[in-house]
């Protein structure tokens, strides 16, 4: 036996391989998946009524999960946020952030104000009266 256990496999030292390492091994084999009739899907109307969520009392508009994130961030600084306040409070990416911006503004729940501070652009972002009320109900 070995002194030294680094010069044994990890087999023989008792870790266990990863399902992808037994597969490129040739140790694990996954059986085939049987060709199967796809169900019917239903129709785009009976999948729009549906809707995403369990809970029909959600709305869409609020409750995903970034623009949730936006709306909370705005509504505790009633003055508003800068763009890249906003961003790194929410953690998202430039686009991802005016994605849903956008999305929140054409609601008329956030209204965009550009502008510029010291010969540089600045966006701030604020939660109107009309938004307030949404999300609190």
């Amino acid at each position: 036996m070995l002194a030294d256990s680094r010069a044994l496999s990890p087999w023989a030292v008792g870790i266990p391989f990863g399902a992808g390492q037994l597969l490129m091994a040739g140790i694990l084999f996954l059986p085939r998946r049987r060709a199967t009739m796809k169900a019917k899907n239903p129709s785009t109307a009976e999948r729009s009524s549906e809707g995403r969520f369990a809970y029909e009392g959600l709305d869409r508009v609020i409750h995903e999960r970034a623009r949730l994130s936006v709306l909370t961030s705005l509504l505790t600084n009633p003055k508003g946020l800068t763009f890249g306040d906003l961003k790194q409070l929410c953690a998202l990416t430039d686009g991802n952030l005016s994605g849903h911006l956008s999305v929140l503004e054409n609601a008329q729940m956030v209204e965009i104000a550009k502008g510029h501070d010291r010969n540089r652009p600045q966006t701030v972002c604020r939660i109107t009266p009309g938004g307030r009320k949404r999300y609190l109900e």
